[in-house]
C-alpha cells in the first residue's frame, strides 16, 4: 500500500491535495435541481460508475504492479497527470462558478433560463465535463497504468458524449433559435477540435 501513499514525495501530496478537493466539489457546490429525466439520471450512475470502477481498478492494478509503466516514462506520467489533474479540478470549480444557479448534477433547464457566455464559456458547451474528463484520466496517468488509462479515456468519452446529446437536445427543445446560435460560436469539448 505504500505505493499509493508515498507522503515523502511532493507529486503524492499534490495528488492527493487535489483528490480531497475534487472529492469536496460535493461540500463546496451543492446540485440545484433535482432532474426528471430518466436516461440523464442513467447517466449520471453511469458517470459515478466509470468513475469508481475506474480508480478502483486503477489502484488495485498499482498494488499488484499490473500494467504499469515502470521505466523513466511513468516520471512523465506522473508529471502529466499532475498537469491535466488541476486544470480538471479548476475547469469544474470555474464552470460551477459561472453557471451560479444554473449548475446542477442533472441536466435541467428551463425556457426562461439565460445562457452563460463568460468564464469557460466563452469558448466550451460542456467545459464542466471536460474538466471531469480530466480528473477521471488523471488517476490512471498518474499511477502510470497504460491499460486503465486508455479504458477510462474511451468509456468516460462516450458516457460523456451521450450526456453531452441529452443535454443539447433538451436546451434546444427549451430555448430554440438562441441556444442553436449560443452552441455555433463556441466548441463542443475539446477547445480548437
Amino acid at each position: 500500500m505504500s505505493i499509493l501513499f508515498q507522503f515523502d514525495r511532493i507529486e503524492f501530496i499534490l495528488f492527493h491535495v487535489i483528490t480531497i478537493l475534487w472529492i469536496l466539489e460535493f461540500v463546496i457546490f451543492p446540485s440545484h435541481f433535482k432532474g426528471k429525466d430518466k436516461n440523464e439520471t442513467k447517466t449520471f450512475l453511469k458517470i459515478l460508475g466509470v468513475l469508481l470502477i475506474s480508480h478502483t481498478l486503477t489502484i488495485t492494478f498499482t498494488v499488484l504492479g499490473w500494467f504499469k509503466i515502470n521505466n523513466d516514462l511513468d516520471k512523465i506520467w506522473i508529471y502529466l497527470s499532475l498537469f491535466t489533474y488541476p486544470v480538471g479540478l479548476v475547469l469544474r470549480y470555474i464552470s460551477i462558478i459561472y453557471l451560479g444557479t444554473y449548475f446542477t448534477r442533472d441536466v435541467e433547464v428551463s425556457k426562461d433560463q439565460n445562457l452563460v457566455s463568460k468564464g469557460p464559456y466563452r469558448i466550451l458547451r460542456h467545459s464542466l465535463y471536460l474538466g471531469l474528463y480530466l480528473l477521471t484520466i488523471s488517476v490512471p496517468l498518474f499511477f502510470a497504468n497504460w491499460l486503465m488509462t486508455i479504458v477510462s479515456m474511451v468509456i468516460m468519452f462516450m458516457i460523456l458524449n451521450v450526456r453531452m446529446q441529452i443535454e443539447e437536445k433538451l436546451m434546444e427543445e427549451a430555448l430554440r433559435k438562441a441556444y442553436t446560435i449560443w452552441k455555433k460560436k463556441r466548441y463542443r469539448f475539446i477547445p480548437f477540435i
